[in-house]
């Protein structure tokens, strides 16, 4: 329990009249308010529900996006997002003209409160292009005043491969990253990019609006972002030596104009190698955060020398661009109970929330939090993981990890052979979350803030 300052006689007169609160459930455990009993699982059927991520809402419901893909042949791609309440279920499609079909990779809202989605859609000469769409969310009418229409297909020269990965608004305008094959080239590379309001690519941004990327010769993805106070866009992902025998973790740090940062690792780009000397020593990046002090923090999987192999990963690196020797163990956190760390989330007083799946039978997923310096945090499930399954079954996928409202929320989907039907699913946990203020709120029931000169409360549901 954080300290709260000691508050006016009214105040406590205030809380006296509202009674004591209610005893709080433990963190870790399924929060019923959540449809009924902490889990949604999700249905297109005859088609399949795959979910590729989801996002909170500003009107506090959370939304998740992918496709519906269809089982019949030849199977179809048809980008979606859905609205939940707790109960209530809306969203709709985006049917592309000409054939074109899609998914949906990354999502983000802009400060106008508008839904921005991005993925890849196929033509239907079966190349690729770089896939966005504006809604004016929570409706399906879709903003007219993106690129005409309200969605933007561009063509970045990648007939093989092209994809949006993650998305991050900066204002009205949309900062990205994606993957491509570009026309000729042998290895897959990347591309950050900035569009306008309008949907155009921002010219004020790398002379084009876009920030071509090539690590290391060998393949490079990059798979996620975020936006530093101050104009720096991270950007995580992994790349191969020249031959594919090696594997990093990547941290890229640009400039708001699109210029590498100065100083920050070699031209703007950090690996981390997890040191494993044995077969193949690639190390798999899976998600970036970014901490309240302005740290990095990088998750993945890390080739270890002992048995199974490999094992759940972590970095930290500070906004110099180094390792930060205060965490774990010089920088570099391996967590051997996990063969992977999937997703990361990071509350307001820096502790951090993993998401992963159960290894090697993959059955559920799983959710622990871990303090600041990296150490298990016995107040969420006793510093455990907690396992989240599904009446469904079939093998448990995790595609995100977020806090709604403070709670926890494991999104995925449920990859099932009989039937032979992917069913998106999603479960809340119970959280006490504590912002960067210093002030906590309870799982569900009790919030407050102080102003200068006054201490002001208020309560809710936490919705």
């Amino acid at each position: 329990m954080i300290r709260r300052p000691a508050v006016a006689p009214l105040v406590l007169a205030v809380l006296a009249a509202l009674g004591a609160p209610p005893a709080r459930a433990a963190d870790g455990t399924l929060d019923p308010a959540f449809w009924g009993d902490g889990r949604y699982v999700g249905s297109a059927a005859p088609d399949e529900a795959f979910l590729s991520g989801a996002l909170a809402a500003p009107d506090g419901a959370l939304v998740y996006y992918g496709s519906r893909r269809s089982t019949s042949q030849p199977v179809q791609y048809v980008p979606r997002w859905r609205r939940l309440t707790d109960g209530v279920e809306s969203g709709c499609d985006l049917v592309l003209a000409g054939g074109v079909q899609g998914t949906l990779v990354g999502a983000t809202f802009d400060a106008a409160g508008r839904l921005v989605v991005g993925g890849w859609a196929q033509m239907p000469d079966l190349t690729y292009r770089l896939l966005f769409a504006r809604y004016f969310y929570p409706s399906c009418a879709l903003d007219t005043g993106f690129d005409g229409d309200g969605v933007a297909i561009l063509d970045v020269g990648a007939p093989e491969i092209a994809s949006v990965m993650a998305l991050a608004a900066e204002g009205d305008a949309l900062v990205f990253v994606a993957n491509v094959r570009l026309a000729g080239a042998t290895d897959r590379d990347a591309l950050v990019g900035r569009l306008l309001a309008s949907g155009a690519p921002d010219p004020s941004f790398s002379g084009d609006g876009f920030y071509p990327f090539d690590g290391r010769a060998g393949d490079d993805d990059l798979n996620k972002v975020v936006l530093a106070p101050g104009g720096r866009i991270y950007a995580g992902g992994l790349g191969w030596l020249p031959d594919g025998s090696h594997a990093d973790f990547y941290l890229l740090a640009l400039q708001d104009n699109g210029t590498p940062v100065p100083g920050f690792g070699l031209d703007g780009l950090v690996t981390v190698d997890f040191g494993a000397t044995t077969g193949d020593p690639s190390d798999y990046f899976y998600d970036l955060a970014l901490m309240p002090d302005g740290r990095l923090l990088l998750a993945g999987e890390a080739t270890v020398d002992v048995a199974p192999g490999y094992a759940g990963a972590l970095a930290m690196i500070t906004p110099a661009g180094t390792l930060d020797a205060a965490f774990g163990t010089g920088g570099r956190l391996i967590d051997a109970s996990r063969g992977l760390y999937e997703r990361v989330a990071v509350q307001g007083n820096g502790r951090i929330l993993i998401g992963a799946i159960d290894f090697p039978s993959s059955a559920y997923y799983v959710s622990r939090r871990l303090a600041a310096d990296g150490a298990p945090d016995p107040t969420f499930a006793g510093g455990a993981s907690v396992p989240v399954t599904f009446a469904e079954g079939g093998y448990h996928e995790i595609a995100d990890l977020l806090l709604q409202d403070g709670r926890v929320v494991v999104a995925g989907f449920l990859e099932r052979n009989a039937p032979d039907l992917d069913l998106a699913a999603l479960a809340r946990l119970k959280n006490t979350y504590v912002f960067a203020d210093g002030f906590e709120t309870g799982a569900t029931w009790f919030w407050s803030v102080a102003a200068p000169c006054a201490t002001r409360i208020a309560h809710g549901t936490g919705e």
